[in-house]
């Protein structure tokens, strides 16, 4: 049958996608660094992303002399970037969506 060579040519080709290339880091710096070639991958594997921890009750993060800190929000699911606007208002960027929107496509 045609369908077990195409099966078959299809395993392999998927197999192919997880290998990754292993490179020295100490050629990775300098002024011409030997980088891994662009990929692109439909469901990302190898990601690893800082688990946020919160302010523990009378704890805060250690600042130099003169600087002061203090929670400006609580609550938030997953803050990233913080942008102060020119009338003082702040905004806030989160990286994970709180609401259950449609998923368009695979990789969302």
């Amino acid at each position: 049958m045609i369908r077990a060579p195409i099966l078959c040519v299809a395993l392999l080709a998927l197999a192919a996608c997880g290998r990754s290339q292993k490179l020295d880091p100490s050629q990775q710096v300098g002024p011409n660094p030997v980088l891994p070639e662009p990929a692109e991958a439909i469901v990302m594997t190898d990601i690893n992303l800082a688990k946020p921890v919160a302010w523990k009750a009378g704890e805060s993060p250690t600042v130099p002399p003169g600087f002061r800190i203090q929670a400006m929000a609580t609550g938030l699911m997953s803050p990233r970037q913080v942008y102060p606007l020119a009338n003082g208002d702040i905004l806030v960027v989160q990286a994970l969506k709180e609401g259950k929107e449609p998923v368009e496509r695979v990789k969302n």
